[in-house]
């Protein structure tokens, strides 16, 4: 009884009580921003500040150094016009690009990998990908994984379990269906 006492208070919800204005000191849930051109400016960023943002993230994966650090500054000039109110500042940094091997022409425009198929994930960049094999541009792949360990592979779009270490290449698993 208990428990459904709670569930009928979770449910119990209006439009009013979602639209009703809180402080963000209050607020339970954190709003995390990924800043881009449309709001770099400082009157940009104010507005994301003023909608309750506590954290801006700078993906790194586009744009350079320079101006993310131009955007830190904007954002710390429109922080200074609001006293009192803080954000934190993500940088999300860009990661290894491991590019996979070309497609072998057999195969045509791309390879099919179907889900509980046993797959040979290999360093060998010159050798072609088929639905058996996958060539990767990482030469430290077999070192840097573990059996049982997951793989994900076009932006997670094909996911690998490892289930074999060999010397230069690691069989794998696959997890879902994919081209």
């Amino acid at each position: 009884d208990k428990i459904k006492s709670k569930m009928a208070t979770l449910y119990d919800i209006t439009l009013a009580q979602i639209l009703k204005e809180n402080a963000p000191s209050t607020r339970k849930a954190k709003i995390i921003c990924t800043l881009g051109p449309a709001c770099w400016s400082v009157e940009g960023l104010g507005n994301l500040i003023d909608a309750g943002m506590n954290v801006a993230r700078f993906n790194f994966s586009h744009g350079d150094h320079v101006s993310h650090f131009g955007t830190l500054e904007r954002l710390r000039e429109a922080l200074a016009a609001r006293p009192g109110v803080h954000c934190a500042v993500l940088l999300d940094t860009k990661g290894p690009e491991i590019r996979t091997g070309r497609v072998d022409p057999s195969c045509g425009d791309k390879v099919t990998y179907t889900k509980g198929d046993i797959i040979e994930v290999g360093v060998d960049y010159e050798k072609t990908c088929t639905s058996s094999f996958m060539s990767c541009s990482y030469k430290s792949l077999a070192k840097s994984v573990k059996v049982g360990g997951r793989m994900l592979v076009a932006d997670g779009s094909l996911m690998l379990k490892v289930v074999e270490l060999r010397g230069d290449s690691v069989m794998a698993e696959v997890m879902n269906t994919a081209s």
